[in-house]
């Protein structure tokens, strides 16, 4: 979209969701006031996107919030959803975030492993032969990895835009799909 028009994004704070969701990041909100903050210094470093700020009434071309009202299971999550709302079909073999630089800290395995997202079946102890293991993330996520990675390191991220540094300055990163 960004091709051709001028992007303005809107983001909406706590939005309630409608199901109950255990121990989310943002308690009983999608995306809290917090979050919010995390992650807009990042937002506003893409080129693509002229504007970035709190949703607060703005008018709005495209409600990216549809796809929340979608009756797909999300822990099934595809990107490709998102295609539905916009009419766009992006290249995902593209990196979409740019403008992101790098960090002090390189040269880390970097992990973020999110809970909801979690592949059960994929073993992390390959990676306690290892001296320069980061992790990023949430706290109790970091604590249940180390069990598995006893000399993984903790690192708390400002905001999201240093944890795109760090991810970009890294050996490898391994994740899964999150916020």
């Amino acid at each position: 979209l960004a091709k051709d028009h001028e992007c303005h994004f809107f983001i909406q704070a706590n939005k309630k969701m409608p199901l109950e969701y255990y121990k989310h990041p943002a308690g009983y909100v999608f995306i809290d006031d917090r979050m919010l903050d995390l992650f807009l210094p990042l937002m506003k470093e893409q080129k693509f996107i002229h504007k970035v700020e709190k949703y607060n009434n703005q008018e709005i071309d495209i409600n990216l919030n549809l796809f929340r009202e979608f009756t797909i299971n999300f822990n099934l999550h595809f990107v490709r959803w998102y295609f539905h709302i916009t009419g766009v079909h992006a290249e995902l073999d593209i990196p979409y975030l740019t403008n992101v630089g790098f960090h002090e800290i390189k040269e880390k395995i970097v992990i973020i492993r999110a809970k909801r997202r979690r592949n059960y079946l994929i073993n992390y102890n390959f990676l306690k032969n290892y001296n320069n293991v980061l992790f990023l993330g949430l706290i109790d996520e970091y604590n249940e990895l180390k069990k598995e990675i006893p000399n993984l390191k903790f690192f708390e991220c400002k905001d999201f835009l240093e944890m795109a540094q760090i991810i970009n300055s890294g050996k490898i990163f391994i994740g899964n799909l999150s916020f």
